[in-house]
């Protein structure tokens, strides 16, 4: 299987999936015994994964920069202008939930749902999806312009599209440094150089949250608290 180039973590997930059903299955009275499933070999791989994270400068680029028609036409020279014009306002939303997912903190489903949050002056109070803890985040500036402007959370945009297209938003921005990370394929550690913009993801932003908040001294617990780790020591390898 090394040959084929799954990671350690694939098989890890395989595992812990398989796992989950031997005892949903024992405890619906389907199999009588489990054992084996607590061996030593057996068990779930997670090895930490190496991901990037924009600073607070980067994060400025993608806010401020324009997303033009010339520039989304030069990435896709060969698609019409209407098409151009549409895919400029896509872009623009996409940037909005990014930028508000980098200076909040909150999940993809949670940064999602600001319709239903309390909106204040100098807060946001939201109900995390995930882990249905109330949680109290400061206003930032970009934040308090984008909600100011009508942005509307209900307007919904598949995961896949919008990690195709904030790698997009971040070129147009510039952030195109030449970057390292390892990936884990067949087994081996393999190092990979990209352009920084291509790694860029919808979880970048809360991992930039994160670490930019760790870098500028506010309390881990307090950080926590936004994101939702429970143990400091999965939170100090989540962020970067």
């Amino acid at each position: 299987m090394a040959a084929a180039g799954y990671s350690d973590n694939y098989f890890g997930t395989i595992i812990k999936i398989i796992k989950h059903i031997l005892r949903e299955a024992h405890y619906a009275g389907l199999c009588d015994e489990l054992r084996g499933i607590e061996h030593r070999d057996f068990v779930t791989i997670n090895k930490p994964s190496d991901n990037i994270y924009l600073t607070l400068d980067e994060l400025k680029r993608i806010y401020e920069v324009e997303l033009t028609l010339q520039a989304v036409q030069a990435l896709h020279p060969a698609i019409s202008e209407l098409h151009v014009q549409k895919r400029v306002r896509t872009l623009e939303l996409v940037r909005e939930r990014f930028i508000i997912g980098a200076f909040t903190g909150l999940r993809v489903s949670d940064f999602g749902r600001l319709n239903d949050a309390y909106i204040g002056t100098d807060v946001i109070r939201i109900k995390t999806r995930k882990t249905g803890a109330d949680v109290v985040i400061p206003m930032h500036p970009y934040i308090r312009a984008i909600i100011d402007r009508g942005f509307d959370a209900s307007i919904h945009v598949p995961d896949a599209r919008m990690n195709a297209l904030i790698k997009e938003v971040a070129r147009i921005a510039g952030i195109d440094d030449e970057v390292v990370v390892t990936r884990n394929a067949g087994g081996r550690d393999v190092p990979h150089t990209f352009r920084k913009y291509e790694l860029v993801c919808t979880h970048t932003a809360r991992r930039s949250f994160a670490t930019n908040a760790y870098k500028a001294g506010v309390p881990t617990i307090a950080i926590m608290k936004i994101t939702g780790h429970t143990q400091e020591s999965t939170f100090l390898r989540y962020i970067k």
